[in-house]
């Protein structure tokens, strides 16, 4: 984690000098408090970029996405039998980024 820390720091003036907007998915919540911190102040130092787009996961899972969604969805008072895909897409923590999201851990090509 160190690592992220450090490359945030030393990479937040390229981001902002090529209008890259900085975000994370995943649980954040899950990192040290310092890795926290640090993140969000790369995410709100790039809030009004607005080309390209960096997302990097974090403390992400498919699966933990899924069951977020869920509860977002039951909360916001989606019947569960009567729900849509956009329902669920609209729930879900990737719904603000229309571009894929590449897995290091396999050997998926992402287009």
């Amino acid at each position: 984690m160190r690592l992220l820390k450090r490359y945030l720091k030393l990479e937040l003036g390229t981001l902002l000098k090529n209008d890259i907007r900085f975000q994370v998915i995943g649980r954040a919540e899950g990192l040290a408090r310092d890795i926290q911190q640090e993140l969000a102040r790369a995410r709100d130092a790039t809030a009004s970029c607005r080309g390209m787009r960096f997302n990097i996961a974090l403390n992400y899972s498919g699966r933990a996405e899924i069951v977020d969604a869920a509860r977002r969805a039951i909360e916001s008072g989606v019947d569960p039998p009567a729900s849509t895909s956009s329902d669920s897409a609209n729930c879900s923590i990737r719904r603000a980024s229309p571009t894929p999201i590449c897995s290091s851990g396999r050997a998926a090509k992402c287009a």
